[in-house]
């Protein structure tokens, strides 16, 4: 069994460029997918970042460019008309208890009065819904500790398309952190970013290769 791949980096973009480096080794096995193509996959990266909000943040390598990112954020971070939005997830409209729905504020909460908890987690995934969605969220569940009096943050992802997705998912979850860490008036601290399945779509293999100018 292979071990879990670690990249530990600085910066979110150093953390994108080495990862999309380490799919295009040769020894990186291609899968067949749910979508009819085929990837080359890593089974459990972890990207354990030290300063997520150090600059650059956006890779200058990255095609989808910064509006695309900012749409993307906001998707998260603001209200949206979707039901299955991942804002919506966050902001959950049904629970068990049928109160206190906002997982930000419960989190926040939690942590104002147990600084120490492992339970401040916000969950993304209905397994109601989600197992058998078209478009289920790659994102399961978010995590956040005070430890040496920084916030830091862990995410944990099923699934990760590293070409266009992981990036502005990186960045929209420390921008989730930024806004819990100015609520409880700490600074943001470290980011581990852990995929179970981190993938590059065999399109976009070539793209890979032609921008980081064959580097493997």
């Amino acid at each position: 069994m292979e071990e879990i791949m670690e990249i530990h980096v600085n910066s979110i973009s150093e953390a994108w460029e080495m990862s999309i480096k380490e799919l295009l080794r040769d020894n990186v096995p291609y899968v067949y997918t749910q979508r009819g193509i085929r990837a080359k996959e890593i089974i459990g990266m972890q990207l354990l970042i030290e300063n997520p909000l150090s600059e650059p943040i956006i890779s200058e390598h990255y095609m989808f460019g910064e509006m695309f990112v900012e749409k993307y954020c906001k998707s998260i971070i603001e209200s949206t008309c979707g039901e299955q939005s991942i804002h919506s997830r966050i902001i959950k409209t049904k629970s068990i208890s049928k109160k206190n729905n906002n997982q930000i504020n419960r989190v926040v909460n939690l942590l104002r009065k147990e600084p120490n908890s492992r339970r401040a987690v916000i969950s993304l995934w209905d397994p109601e819904y989600d197992m058998n969605s078209e478009h289920p969220p790659c994102a399961c569940i978010i995590q956040f500790m005070i430890r040496n009096a920084k916030l830091d943050v862990s995410a944990y992802f099923r699934s990760n398309d590293s070409w266009m997705a992981v990036l502005p998912d990186m960045i929209a979850i420390t921008k989730l952190s930024l806004l819990v860490s100015e609520k409880l008036k700490v600074p943001v601290g470290q980011y581990i970013h852990f995929c179970a399945s981190y993938h590059l779509y065999e399109p976009d293999v070539v793209p890979a290769l032609i921008c980081f100018g064959g580097e493997k």
